[in-house]
């Protein structure tokens, strides 16, 4: 991700829920992002730890080659296995998951997403009752 370049628009903002960022950790980081839909750009991501290496766009490539060449020639049986720990919290976090994702949909049936879509669609600020 650039580091000036920011995320598009956020879930709230057009009526519908973010609760799967919640359910990733992301609250501590996010919260206040993620209620008021305020984007967050490539360098605050990193500072958040929302990412691991943010670059300029011209050097996406370039960095991203770099790392997989050192992944590459890396010991893979003590990759494999770091990664692995590092991933554990997703495994641990499935209960979370699916409850975001019951919610998400919930929010999805309610008037706030047609109030958002709508605005959308008309190019003005949403009205939420």
């Amino acid at each position: 991700r650039s580091p000036t370049r920011s995320r598009g628009r956020g879930r709230s903002s057009s009526g519908s829920p973010a609760p799967d960022y919640v359910s990733r950790g992301a609250h501590k980081l996010l919260g206040v992002h993620l209620l008021l839909c305020e984007p967050v750009t490539g360098e605050e991501a990193e500072r958040m730890g929302l990412v691991s290496v943010c670059v300029d766009d011209d050097q996406v490539h370039e960095r991203a080659m770099e790392l997989a060449v050192r992944l590459a020639s890396g010991a893979q049986e003590a990759i494999r296995l770091t990664k692995y720990a590092l991933n554990n919290w997703l495994r641990l976090a499935g209960p979370s998951f699916d409850a975001s994702l019951a919610m998400e949909f919930l929010g999805f049936t309610g008037p706030d997403v047609a109030e958002g879509v709508r605005a959308l669609r008309e190019k003005r600020p949403p009205a939420f009752g």
